[in-house]
């Protein structure tokens, strides 16, 4: 099999680490935190216009906090430091894409995510020197299974700018979207990030 990049999904496959995840420093009570995620998270329409980037993450602590009675000023600081604060499940992980990447096999974070992600959790983590490049669909407008034309908005651009024939490409997800396979990606599927490694082993990266 030649692989000349893998795509790797963050969310259930590198991290389960959540928006206004509790820990030292937050502002909010465990419940009032518990209760702006579920919130947030129970809207769909509302949680693919901020994966589109077409709402900020003030614009959704500002509504979240009128719905709820919160403050929205305590409801984002909360949100940036549950960001900072997220971490790699399995360690071992980024050993193995840093490996990969060593044998000169491009490795790019792919993921259907929130402006919330690339402000503050990329730069955190610097996940910028772990990765050849970061899509994240709210930088780019566009989600991970989105297509136009049969081509993926989100996945062909890149391809196309460094020549690499989707049939080439890899794209490790936990629920990897149709948009993938149709466009001809090979794909690894993981259901939790403990079980990463032994993937990318059995692709034989």
């Amino acid at each position: 099999m030649n692989v000349r990049v893998v795509f790797v999904d963050w969310y259930k496959t590198l991290s389960t680490s959540l928006f206004w995840q509790q820990s030292p420093g937050c502002r909010l009570s465990a419940a009032d935190s518990a209760s702006a995620g579920s919130y947030v998270f129970s809207g769909a329409e509302l949680v693919r216009q901020w994966m589109r980037g077409a709402v900020a993450a003030e614009d959704v602590c500002t509504l979240t906090a009128g719905i709820l009675g919160l403050a929205a000023a305590d409801l984002l600081s909360d949100l940036e430091h549950s960001c900072r604060c997220f971490e790699f499940d399995d360690p071992a992980s980024v050993d193995a894409l840093r490996a990969i990447r060593a044998q000169g096999i491009k490795v790019v974070l792919a993921t259907d995510n929130m402006d919330a992600f690339s402000r503050w959790t990329v730069p955190a983590l610097h996940l910028g020197d772990m990765f050849d490049a970061i899509l994240d669909s709210a930088s780019l407008g566009v989600l991970k299974d989105d297509r136009v034309g049969g081509h993926s908005p989100f996945f062909g651009p890149w391809l196309t700018d460094h020549r690499i024939p989707p049939s080439e490409a890899v794209l490790i997800d936990d629920s990897p979207p149709a948009s993938a396979a149709a466009i001809g990606l090979q794909l690894g599927v993981v259901k939790h990030p403990s079980k990463l490694v032994s993937v990318l082993r059995q692709l034989g990266l």
